[in-house]
């Protein structure tokens, strides 16, 4: 065989080689959700799969609709497992596994999308991002979808439109709430809505602004609630994946990765608010009436869910006003005083009483506020050293009136928390 055969032989088996090197490195991704392709979560996710395409790194993704792969509420549990890639998925589905993450569909913990933007990189975020993480889960793609209210008599933007309602709410949480506004639940899927508003059953509904469209809800509304600058309803649906299988990647796959999930979670804020938008122009169009939540309407919403759908989530009838960070020498605090560290122990209890009193009243000073005198001396006596082995018990806690006025007094201080992020 001549060198020219030879030397050409062996350029023809070095691309050979090389194609199979490279379709062996190659890696599919499988996502899995339970939407339609019609869905703005699928989309989020098939952007993903074109960017990653693009990038020819030696790596695609191969996504799962219409819960064809997994069932709709069961997605987390193989995810944590490695048996599936990545998901789009409610959090709040998987608060079986992890009751902390039932705080993703609470009443007024995100005001609006760029409110819940903002909680993205806030210190709540990351305590989920960690229990995740525990799970061997990651968030590659933040996003919240929101809802409002509709009614086939009236208008609900405040907790009393809803008395005497038979509603079906988005969440236990909501319906905690809106039980506790006067309503009635009763309890269905989404797609038996319509029917329930047409034979009476239903006289409002709270639910997503998606679905308000796709079921034609407007058909037996009066009027329609729908998220704008002040809503109640948000309900975190991220694109999660399995930790270990993303940190099996190479580095230049996980880059990539990370650019087309940076690209779509842009994407998916804004197709959120479009969402919303446009189901207010389906029901304006049919002639159904739109009201708007005011800031005061949120509020005393906000608040109404602080003393019902926030109860399991807080301490019984113990409401505080803020939460207080305090930095000191790790000698200064035995922290072994309780087994499961529940309790420490400052060891000059006075100097760190003093401290916080002082802090609290120079702060409330200089702003101008002016404390109940009542509920004042309650918080002090509350700061006050007891002896050893003292607790404080139920029948020590202020009253049903002071904690009235109290909680009326805490919900500014709730707000400015929220508008923090």
């Amino acid at each position: 065989m001549t060198p020219f055969k030879l030397t050409a032989l062996a350029a023809v088996s070095a691309i050979a080689l090389g194609s199979i090197t490279t379709a062996a490195d190659a890696q599919q991704l499988r996502l899995s959700h339970q939407w339609s392709t019609s869905d703005v979560r699928h989309q989020v996710a098939q952007m993903i799969a074109d960017e990653l395409e693009e990038a020819d790194v030696g790596l695609s993704m191969r996504i799962f609709p219409s819960a064809s792969l997994f069932s709709a509420t069961e997605q987390y549990v193989p995810l944590s497992r490695g048996q599936l890639d990545m998901t789009v998925y409610p959090l709040s589905y998987a608060g079986g596994q992890r009751p902390e993450f039932n705080l993703t569909l609470m009443p007024g913990l995100v005001q609006n999308h760029d409110h819940g933007a903002r909680l993205n990189e806030s210190p709540f975020m990351e305590a989920l991002e960690e229990l995740m993480a525990e799970d061997d889960v990651m968030v590659l793609v933040h996003g919240y979808l929101a809802g409002g209210f509709g009614s086939a008599d009236g208008c609900i933007t405040r907790p009393e439109h809803m008395a005497g309602k038979t509603v079906r709410a988005a969440g236990r949480a909501f319906e905690q709430m809106l039980a506790a506004a006067g309503a009635s639940i009763s309890s269905m899927a989404s797609t038996e809505i319509y029917n329930g508003l047409q034979t009476g059953v239903l006289d409002a509904v709270n639910t997503s602004s998606a679905s308000f469209a796709s079921f034609r809800l407007y058909e037996q509304m009066e009027c329609y609630t729908p998220a704008a600058e002040y809503a109640l309803w948000f309900m975190y649906q991220p694109l999660l994946m399995n930790k270990s299988r993303f940190e099996s990647l190479s580095e230049e796959q996980q880059e990539a990765l990370l650019a087309a999930a940076a690209n779509a979670e842009a994407v998916y804020l804004e197709e959120a608010k479009a969402q919303d938008a446009a189901s207010v122009e389906v029901f304006r169009e049919a002639g159904v009436e739109i009201a708007e939540m005011t800031g005061e309407d949120f509020e005393i919403w906000r608040e109404l869910a602080q003393e019902s759908a926030y109860a399991d989530f807080l301490s019984r009838d113990r409401h505080p006003a803020a939460a207080l960070f305090l930095d000191c020498d790790p000698q200064r605090v035995d922290v072994n005083v309780h087994p499961a560290k529940a309790e420490v122990r400052f060891r000059e209890p006075g100097l760190a009483r003093g401290l916080i009193v002082s802090a609290l009243r120079h702060a409330l000073a200089e702003a101008g506020h002016c404390a109940s005198s009542t509920i004042g001396k309650a918080t002090l006596a509350a700061m006050r050293p007891v002896a050893e082995g003292a607790r404080a018990y139920q029948m020590d806690r202020p009253s049903a009136a002071a904690r009235a006025a109290s909680y009326q007094a805490q919900a500014p201080g709730f707000a400015q928390m929220q508008e923090a992020y």
